[in-house]
């Protein structure tokens, strides 16, 4: 089986801080792949380099033609001030019917949460959301960033079912 992205030999270093050094890395149609590591140990360094975020690095990142990718960012930042509720947001990413809005929304526990303001979510509300509108780009590859991030215990659990399925 043909890996979606290979990465070989990525090196990244910030001043004199090496931050990566001479990592491989194979990803899988169908394989969950996690990355572990404490803070500052150069996980989201390397998914931005898998993503084409991180301009300055060493090695060869091999995709895929064509590939698809959805991401999860670590967190999401948005205006305050607008006022955006779950479906608009959703729509930022493209033109999507109800029924394709409502069925990724169920596929992750959240279409109760349509018409939801987006700045009102709960830390697990706002994964999921953001999961859905991952997948709503039926993505080949999806990379979540630190997905557990601000959820408590129950919504952990429930988010590594989900990413389980």
């Amino acid at each position: 089986m043909s890996a979606l992205v290979e990465l070989s030999d990525i090196c990244v270093q910030f001043d004199e801080r090496k931050v990566l050094d001479r990592v491989n890395l194979s990803l899988q149609r169908g394989k969950i792949t996690t990355l572990i590591g404490p803070n500052g140990a150069g996980k989201s360094t390397l998914v931005k380099v898998l993503l084409g975020l991180q301009r300055r690095y060493s090695g060869k990142v091999t995709k895929t033609k064509g590939l698809k990718v959805g991401y999860v960012p670590q967190k999401l930042k948005l205006n305050d001030s607008l006022p955006l509720n779950v479906e608009r947001f959703l729509c930022l990413a493209g033109k999507y019917s109800q029924q394709e809005l409502h069925d990724a929304l169920k596929l992750v526990g959240a279409e109760h949460l349509l018409a939801n303001n987006m700045h009102a979510l709960s830390g697990g509300e706002n994964q999921r959301v953001l999961i859905a509108r991952a997948l709503l780009q039926r993505p080949d590859l999806l990379v979540l960033d630190e997905p557990a991030q601000g959820v408590d215990v129950q919504g952990q659990i429930d988010l590594y079912e989900l990413i389980d399925t």
